[in-house]
């Protein structure tokens, strides 16, 4: 009877430890004694995220994206290479130009100089004329010099009086006056061109020079 009543006080031990630790652990949560559980509860797993596949891992949409940018890159290639051509084009046309506009240039400054020698030769036979006609009109009678004076207009009849003598010139003038007394404004107004070509250097150079060539 003795080993009987030894298990059975050993029993009771057990199932009041076995108590006892069941009540910790559900007063608690944890095991005493740092006891592993022997069964142990699945951890919650994290919600699962929802990936998306880039498309690029896709072996079709990598070589269509592919596709697109190396046909954007040509068609800006080519719009470069369009543009470095325009403006290849305008530089040509441009330095085109300004050949062109040189050439005009030098064509203007050869044709004024061409010009200015004419006009320098009309105007030196010009004069040649005035000297010519001033001699005639000095050994010309005083009236039929004032009448040849006084059909001409005034700026011309002072130009040839101005290679005239003095002397003679003033006798003109008053035979003029004297023989048709209308022609008294006509007389004041080529002496006032008589004046003004007195008073222009580059006139009364030209013509001095021409009277004593003369």
């Amino acid at each position: 009877m003795k080993p009987l009543a030894f298990l059975l006080l050993i029993v009771s031990c057990v199932a009041a430890f076995s108590l006892s630790v069941l009540a910790y652990m559900l007063t608690t949560g944890d095991s005493p004694f740092e006891i592993p559980p022997l069964l142990r509860m699945p951890e919650p797993r994290p919600a699962a995220t929802a990936t998306v596949t880039p498309a690029s891992r896709d072996p079709r949409a990598t070589e269509t994206a592919a596709s697109d940018i190396f046909a954007a890159l040509s068609r800006k290639a080519e719009k470069l290479a369009e543009e470095e051509k325009e403006l290849a084009d305008r530089k040509a046309a441009a330095e085109e130009l300004i050949t062109h506009a040189a050439e005009l240039q030098k064509r203007m400054i050869d044709t004024q100089a061409q010009c200015t020698k004419l006009l320098d030769m009309i105007e030196a036979e010009e004069e040649q004329n005035l000297k010519n006609l001033a001699k005639l009109i000095e050994n010309t009678e005083s009236k039929a010099a004032a009448s040849m004076i006084g059909e001409m207009t005034p700026d011309r009849a002072a130009r040839i009086v101005y290679f005239m003598n003095a002397r003679k010139a003033a006798e003109l003038l008053a035979t003029l006056i004297k023989v048709n007394p209308e022609k008294a404004k006509f007389a004041a107004d080529m002496t006032t061109y008589l004046q003004r070509l007195s008073n222009n250097p580059s006139i009364r150079d030209r013509m001095a020079a021409a009277g004593e060539a003369s």
